[in-house]
């Protein structure tokens, strides 16, 4: 019998779900892609906040997409995820785990007690006396964990996995197609942009960076005097059609993103700096841009210009098949739905 398994991404302004079946195997396939907007406030950060309102979301989802399983894969939500390079001795991956929590007190915000701790080898280094593995050390802040599932559980679903967004996206965009060489995933959500740099497919370095497009959307709402709803449509419209929407309302519209943007361009650039002044050797050869607010109108354009590197739009579908029945996979739903899908192909039956 063929399984199948949704995986499910938390956002603080909707929440975003994929099917797929096979998901670790060479045919998976995607069946259903389904999103509902969340209340204001009920998360954040990735973080439930209002328990009773994202369980009773996640029951309206469930009915509305129909899907075929309860079984979903989930990610810890940013706000309280921590990645940092870690070297440690070589080891079984077993016993490094559990030495984790005497190598990374200083680098937690939190007491060792209050956090889930993982590591996840790169590469071996060190020498032939003493020989070493540099990583990636994931810390997630236990409460803000336990408040996810807790909600998720509530609706009647069954976890089997909990993932990090970073490795999700990893895992779309640079594992699965086999990409070579070095390249840097930049995902902009509502609250905050994630930059996944991985090498021949295997993610070496994670940053979260506080900021996405809902600070343009907010920004948009006090320059014109509108709701919300009305700022974050009136943005998706000018940034899909420039000037030719409302030349008046676009140019102040194009205005306002060009100022909100330059704070997160400059804060991928500097991120992207550092990594290539932390491996020299591997140097980033191409930005692959994804999530909702990849669509801001110029961004793209202007992070090319900054870095100086080959950029793509992420076609997060692009390794998997697609179950002709599912109507939902269009452009906008590859975009959104890149977090959600990673986290389904991460599941092991």
């Amino acid at each position: 019998m063929t399984t199948h398994v949704v995986g499910l991404d938390i956002g603080s302004r909707s929440l975003r779900a994929v099917e797929v079946s096979d998901p670790a195997g060479p045919n998976a396939t995607v069946h259903r892609v389904h999103e509902i907007a969340l209340p204001e406030g009920a998360v954040r950060g990735g973080t439930v906040v209002d328990r009773a309102v994202v369980t009773r979301t996640l029951s309206t989802l469930w009915s509305e997409a129909g899907f075929s399983t309860r079984s979903v894969v989930i990610a810890a939500g940013h706000s309280g995820v921590l990645a940092r390079d870690l070297t440690v001795p070589r080891a079984p991956l077993a016993v490094i785990r559990e030495s984790l929590p005497f190598h990374v007190q200083d680098l937690l915000p939190v007491p060792v007690g209050e956090a889930l701790l993982d590591f996840y080898p790169v590469r071996e280094s060190g020498t032939a006396t003493a020989p070493t593995v540099d990583g990636l050390l994931i810390a997630a802040v236990k409460e803000a964990v336990l408040a996810n599932v807790e909600a998720v559980e509530g609706a009647g679903l069954t976890i089997i996995g909990v993932d990090v967004a970073a490795f999700a996206l990893a895992r779309v965009f640079a594992y699965r197609p086999r990409i070579d060489g070095t390249v840097a995933i930049i995902d902009i959500g509502a609250t905050a942009t994630q930059v996944v740099v991985a090498t021949d497919g295997v993610p070496s370095f994670v940053r979260i960076i506080d900021r996405g497009g809902r600070a343009v959307t907010d920004a948009i709402a006090l320059r014109l005097e509108v709701s919300d709803a009305q700022a974050e449509s009136t943005k998706l419209e000018v940034s899909a059609l420039g000037g030719e929407s409302r030349p008046a309302v676009a140019a102040e519209v194009l205005e306002v993103i060009a100022e909100e943007a330059a704070d997160l361009l400059d804060a991928i650039r500097s991120t992207l700096s550092y990594v290539a002044n932390l491996r020299p050797g591997e140097p980033v050869r191409a930005l692959i841009l994804s999530g909702g607010g990849a669509r801001l109108g110029g961004f793209a354009s202007e992070l090319a210009g900054l870095t100086r590197v080959h950029l793509s739009g992420g076609d997060a579908f692009a390794s998997v098949a697609v179950d002709p029945k599912n109507g939902a996979a269009g452009h906008g739903a590859r975009e959104s739905a890149a977090v959600a899908l990673g986290l389904a192909l991460g599941a092991v039956a």
